[in-house]
């Protein structure tokens, strides 16, 4: 009689359990051909030992090998050569051993294998202008793996760190990423008043690294010194010196007009930007100062003084009027 109270519970709490653990997503782990530097670096964290145990390696830096120190794959190599080959085999499933080799520095690109000074083995993460970011194993301490140390290239003296005794296993082609994690970007160069500047960024997961352009940020003029005065008849002339940079110019001063002279639409004795604005949304039949004042009529007519009604052509003669260039209005 108890176990027949107890059944119908125990089997609800067991089907519960079930839909729970069901609904637990699974982690797919990567396989070999397919793995980013993200799951590299997940695999093989920083600061860990490429060591069958994942402990310290008994052996030393440099050759000196111990019955911990782990193998590639394809059992090819220990210590930084083991590393850097593993590394190739999870982004390709291939031995990289087997892949072409180049003694030109030029050619070396992420997904590469490089053995440089004929003693050290990195894996090539990012190569961005003259600067290659690897990872690597045994450096320092043996068999303890290391990310985003970079080294220096110099085509024209076909070196890497310095030395000129070097070969790159060559990727068939580099490493693979569905979906780019791009970085912030960093500022390589700093855009002036006239230059562009330079940003980049680059992939978290294979290193893709790419460019864009600051925009320059054009001169920040200070307070103007007026050097002689409009007046009716002529333009004035002021100078100019920028805040940041040495830059100076001499810049005109528009001649005074009084209100509602050609081009002063809006009766402020001045011709700008919003002279134009008024005049287009008259065109278009917005409100605008024209609607209703006869000498904000007059004043829109610009090249053509006899009109009833202003043009397309007489808003863009104050823009031209505005930047200096010839118009109807000088």
């Amino acid at each position: 009689m108890i176990r027949r109270k107890l059944t119908k519970p125990i089997m609800s709490l067991f089907i519960a359990l079930v839909l729970i653990v069901s609904a637990i997503p699974t982690v797919q782990a990567a396989t070999a051909g397919s793995y980013t530097v993200a799951q590299m670096k997940s695999a093989y964290p920083d600061g860990t030992f490429f060591t069958n145990n994942g402990k310290a390696c008994s052996g030393t830096v440099y050759h000196g090998i111990s019955s911990n120190c782990k193998f590639d794959h394809f059992k090819n190599g220990v210590q930084c050569a083991g590393f850097a080959f593993e590394m190739a085999y999870l982004a390709t499933g291939e031995d990289c051993t087997k892949w072409k080799v180049s003694k030109n520095i030029s050619d070396i690109k992420a997904g590469d294998v490089l053995w440089y000074n004929y003693s050290h083995f990195v894996y090539i993460i990012n190569v961005s202008g003259n600067t290659v970011t690897f990872g690597e194993a045994n450096i320092n301490v043996p068999c303890m793996i290391m990310w985003g140390r970079t080294m220096q290239i110099d085509k024209s003296r076909n070196s890497v760190d310095g030395y000129n005794t070097f070969e790159i296993f060559r990727a068939p082609t580099s490493i693979k990423c569905k979906s780019h994690a791009m970085s912030a970007w960093t500022t390589t160069q700093n855009a002036t008043c006239t230059r562009d500047g330079t940003r980049t960024r680059e992939c978290n997961n294979c290193g893709y690294s790419e460019s864009s352009a600051i925009v320059a940020t054009g001169h920040n003029w200070g307070t103007p010194t007026v050097l002689n005065q409009p007046t009716y008849d002529y333009n004035g002339t002021k100078y100019v010196r920028c805040y940041n940079c040495i830059a100076s110019e001499v810049q005109g001063i528009r001649r005074l007009i009084v209100a509602y002279a050609p081009g002063d639409v809006n009766g402020d004795a001045q011709i700008n930007l919003q002279d134009a604005l008024f005049i287009l949304r008259h065109i278009v039949k917005l409100s605008s100062p024209i609607s209703n004042n006869p000498d904000a009529l007059k004043a829109a007519c610009i090249t053509d003084p006899n009109a009833t009604q202003p043009q397309m052509a007489d808003a863009l003669a104050i823009l031209r009027y505005v930047v200096w260039l010839p118009s109807p209005l000088d």
